[in-house]
């Protein structure tokens, strides 16, 4: 997402009451909103309309609140704000301990609402440049740099290498890789090495001669940059 497009945001909650009064209030600021009655509806729009952030109720049936934040953090990174009826303490517990970025009780304030939904935003846009020594990664519009040279990477490429790049120096294994990358452990594990020995031809033709992918024995890869 650019700087000058409208975001979008993911309002999931059963009650349609609620659903509309959200989406509401945040078209009113400014806001592009898609909404999603049920977990299942949810975790499908994500993966189809480059959803910015994520409003999120937890009593839902089916696949309730709590296990559609933990599906979307294996995958995605975008920030997710609880908003919910449920106001004991041990429900904001859980809920930032599985990733939450914010926890907002119903009934709710529109002007507090808005205001942390731009301030996680806000910061979400800070976080979509990853720079790992003289390497850049742009996670907007997905281009690499090393130094002002561009690298030219796959799409899967670039997703292995943005992997990497978040967690510097940890050790992740090809089934892992295979999960986060290609949302599935059932193809071969070959594919991972297959695709970092392309990022490696790749860094190399732009003048970065570090070899900065490194074998983690009995686990597989980790980047040191």
């Amino acid at each position: 997402m650019s700087t000058d497009e409208r975001s979008l945001v993911l309002v999931i909650e059963d009650d349609e009451a609620s659903r509309d009064a959200i989406a509401g209030v945040l078209q009113f600021g400014g806001y592009d909103v898609t909404t999603a009655s049920s977990g299942e509806q949810a975790l499908a729009l994500v993966e189809a309309d480059g959803v910015d952030l994520v409003v999120l109720d937890l009593m839902m049936p089916g696949t309730g609140g709590y296990e559609v934040l933990r599906r979307l953090r294996e995958r995605e990174d975008m920030p997710v704000i609880i908003l919910s009826g449920l106001t004991a303490t041990q429900h904001k517990v859980q809920g930032l301990r599985l990733g939450a970025d914010d926890y907002l009780e119903k009934p709710f304030d529109a002007e507090e609402l808005l205001a942390r939904v731009d301030a996680r935003l806000r910061r979400a846009r800070v976080a979509k440049m990853l720079v790992v020594g003289d390497l850049r990664l742009n996670l907007d519009t997905r281009e690499v740099f090393f130094n002002s040279e561009p690298v030219t990477l796959t799409r899967r490429q670039f997703d292995v290498l943005a992997l990497f790049a978040s967690a510097p120096g940890k050790a992740f294994s090809r089934e892992e890789i295979l999960e986060r990358v290609w949302g599935t452990r059932f193809v071969s594990p070959r594919n991972v090495n297959e695709q970092i020995r392309l990022i490696r031809v790749r860094l190399k033709a732009v003048g970065l001669d570090k070899d900065v992918f490194e074998a983690a024995p009995g686990l597989g890869y980790r980047f040191r940059p």
